[in-house]
This record gives structure tokens, sequence and C-alpha cells, in this order.
């Protein structure tokens, strides 16, 4: 069903983002049972035969560490990082660890594969000059979920994002009024890859997104565009609207830079929108998938996040997901570690 609403986020009471440090480890700090590390980074999970014992660690000085499992390993590194430190360990495609010369622990031709993510494309129009000045007060207050592509049955496959203008933009809200419609894609049909660039830990993983790999994502966000423009002339948009509807380009030059963004591009019709859609698509940061759960040949982990083939191994982090959601994956995520921890405690629950 169709849905526009205002959305649920995740905020303090002082009206800031409540990341899952600041719910979960702040509240904890000063307990003995707790222990953070910062400035450190898991070089490998250490197994014992088919058993995962414990973690290597670089620490924060420079030196090494190694950190034993009284239970069990919990590995909890996102997306890219999960599967980059199972491959590490030995846990992964056979033929990629073996042209790193990676030892096989167990043969899981699953990891890395399977990346998802939500791709948008922004677009703004400017508000006429009697409109007050302001911004939104947290990004992507109210939107839309609808379905775009008749064949797709389910969950929604377009989501659209409104704002009353944000900082880092082109167009300063607080002194030139405007609104952005961000079409976003939710349910890609591409899938990418994660994999190694060396068998050194510190060397980033090389991550292949395959964004518009497949025709159907293009055609959703090109419906989404569509339908941003529809609305943007539709009252009660058109009654506040100066000009037209323009795209913003992510400077590729400069992908974490301010602003992200470096030109305009108008959207007109039809024609043409398809390369748009190929210039100005950007991640909404949510990648999904890399250690997929299920029973197949090709999941990584189990009903209960354990790692098929490991003993006393769990992944808990966006990267279990074998479907990405509909939405935003912050809160999604945080209901995985729930879940992950209601497992641990109690496994029988």
């Amino acid at each position: 069903t169709d849905m526009a609403a205002h959305y649920d986020v995740t905020l303090t009471a002082g009206g800031t983002r409540a990341s899952a440090a600041v719910a979960f480890l702040d509240p904890l700090v000063g307990r003995d049972a707790l222990t953070v590390r910062t400035g450190a980074r898991v070089t490998r999970v250490v197994m014992e035969g088919s058993r995962a014992t414990g973690v290597d660690v670089l620490t924060a000085d420079g030196g090494e560490a190694r950190y034993q499992a009284d239970g069990e390993v919990i590995l909890c590194a996102g997306t890219f990082e999960s599967p980059k430190i199972l491959m590490l360990s030995g846990l992964g495609p056979a033929d990629h660890l073996g042209s790193l010369d990676i030892p096989i622990v167990h043969e899981l031709p699953g990891v890395g594969a399977n990346l998802q993510d939500h791709l948008m494309v922004v677009t703004y129009g400017l508000a006429r000059p009697e409109t007050d000045p302001g911004m939104s007060g947290f990004l992507g207050e109210a939107g839309l979920f609808t379905h775009v592509v008749a064949d797709r049955a389910g969950a929604p496959d377009l989501q659209l994002h409104f704002l009353a203008g944000m900082p880092g933009f082109p167009v300063d809200p607080t002194t030139n009024p405007n609104f952005l419609i961000c079409p976003t894609l939710l349910q890609p049909s591409s899938r990418g890859r994660v994999t190694l660039a060396s068998a050194d830990p510190g060397v980033p993983p090389r991550v292949d997104p395959a964004y518009l790999a497949e025709a159907a994502d293009v055609e959703v966000l090109v419906r989404g565009i569509e339908l941003a423009r529809e609305l943007h002339t539709a009252a009660p948009l058109a009654d506040m609207a100066m000009g037209g509807l323009f795209a913003l380009v992510p400077d590729p030059s400069d992908p974490f830079g301010k602003p992200p963004f470096r030109f305009d591009v108008p959207v007109s019709g039809r024609d043409g929108l398809e390369t748009l859609v190929r210039a100005t698509a950007t991640t909404v940061w949510h990648p999904v998938g890399t250690c997929s759960m299920g029973t197949h040949s090709a999941a990584v982990v189990d009903a209960q996040l354990r790692v098929h083939g490991v003993e006393g191994l769990r992944v808990a982090d966006a990267s279990v997901m074998p479907r990405i959601t509909s939405g935003n994956t912050n809160a999604p995520s945080i209901m995985i570690g729930e879940k992950a921890a209601d497992l641990i405690t109690d496994p029988a629950g």
C-alpha cells in the first residue's frame, strides 16, 4: 500500500541523532563487564579447527593483541568490513582466497556477494521569495513510499524524501528558500560484491556496488523523477514553487567533500532521463547483504546468525540481510543487534 507520512527517526531527547554508541554503549561506560578499545582494527578471527576462539587486533599504538573468547565471537564490523575479516580468516570463496595465498579454513562462496544499496537522485526547486527561509530540522522529515513498477509485487520500490532545504547544497535555504524531493530506489535488482584487494589487513577491501547494472533499477529512478516533477507542478508545491526542478550531480573527484554536489541539471522531458539518472544517482549509504542469511549454498549465516560450517562465530550487522529493507537501514540494524543479544543469552528463546 502506498503511504505518505512523517518519518519516525532515532533521536535523543535533545533532538540529535541517537547512534548505536549513544544509545547502547554510553549508558554502560564504567561497568566492569564492558571494555571499549578505540582505534583498534580486527585483522582476523582466530580459528582452532572449525571453531572461532578469539580475534587478532592491531592496537591504536601500532601493536598487536589477541583477545580470547570465553564463549562466542560476534562480528559486527559492517557490510564492507565483516566479509573482509571473514575472508582474511580463511572463510570465503576458495578461488579468491587462494589467489591471495590465504589458507582456506572453510569455503563460503557467498562471503562478500549479494551487495545491495539504496540509490537516490537529489532534485530541488526554488521557493518563492515570500516563503519563510528555513531548513529541515532533521534529514528527511517526511516522505512517500510507493510502487512504480507494476510487476514488482510486495514491498514498495520507490521512496521520496521531502526536505525544506538542506545546508551544504548549492542553494543556501536560509537566504534562498528551496525544497528537495529525492527519489530513492528501494529494491535494487543489481547485486555487487566485496572482495579483498590484498591479504594485508590494513588495505581496504574492493567494493564493486554494480549500481544500475539492471535496467529495472534505472526505470524505477526514471519513474521517480517523473513523479517528483509531477508533484512539483501540482498543488500545494506549485503554489510556492518558483521555476523548474533541478537534479544535483555528485562530484566524483571529492565524494566526501562539502558541498557534495558540483552543478545543476534541468529535469526536463522523458527523453534523456535515463542519462540523467546514470549521471546523478548517488548512494544513500545503506549497503547490506554481504554475509547473507539463509540455507542456500551462497548463504553465510543461518537464522541464528551463526556462520555456516563454523562453531562459536556469529555476524550481527546489516551484512546479514538477504534482501535490503524498503526503508532506512539504521533501525533494522539495531534490531539485528537486539536479536543477536537475545540469541546469545537465550538460544532457545
